[in-house]
């Protein structure tokens, strides 16, 4: 029996040490580290920037407000990495106490990126769709007899538009045009 006893002052002397090990980050030396990301455009709060220390593997995203927090980053000093798309990435190494609440905002710069410059012609033809495009297929492949703006400004000023219509086969030509007097 008082060996049972003795087992249980161990087992709670074990339990309470494990306890007294056990701490709070925050009494382990793990602070914090707070701040805005901003865009250098009038200071604006950026949403969705990455805030990393990536050697810890800590990470959090900036709200809409720009506000961000990093929980858990130990004493000492940290390289941190801010990005967001559209914007150039920002390093600042960092100088954490572990106990406290360390406060750093960044202002990100557009991302410039240039590209070479292209030229850009049209096709030859143009794409038809709609009311036209059954009349553009026919001309193309040469069904047919077409009156076309090309061939309208061909005559102009030396034929009477009457005159370009009588050539179409299965017309009447300009006599069907005139009012008869009866």
């Amino acid at each position: 029996m008082r060996r049972l006893g003795r087992l249980h002052s161990v087992g709670t002397a074990v339990v309470l040490g494990v306890l007294l090990v056990a701490e709070p980050p925050a009494a382990r030396g793990q602070g914090e580290l707070v701040g805005r990301v901003y865009s250098d455009s009038g200071r604006q709060p950026l949403a969705g920037a990455e805030v990393s220390i990536p050697r810890l593997g800590l990470l959090a995203a900036s709200d809409t407000n720009g506000r961000f927090r990093l929980s858990g980053v130990p004493s000492g000093e940290h390289q941190l990495i801010v990005r967001a798309l559209g914007f150039r990435p920002d390093t600042s190494t960092i100088e954490s106490d572990g106990d406290g609440v360390a406060v750093k905002d960044f202002v990100l710069r557009p991302q410039i990126t240039e590209r070479p410059g292209r030229r850009i012609t049209a096709a030859e033809t143009p794409i038809v769709r709609g009311k036209m495009s059954g009349f553009h297929e026919r001309e193309k492949l040469g069904i047919g007899y077409f009156v076309n703006r090309d061939a309208l400004a061909k005559e102009e000023g030396r034929v009477r538009t009457g005159d370009i219509l009588a050539r179409v086969p299965g017309t009447l030509g300009a006599q069907s045009f005139r009012r008869s007097d009866a």
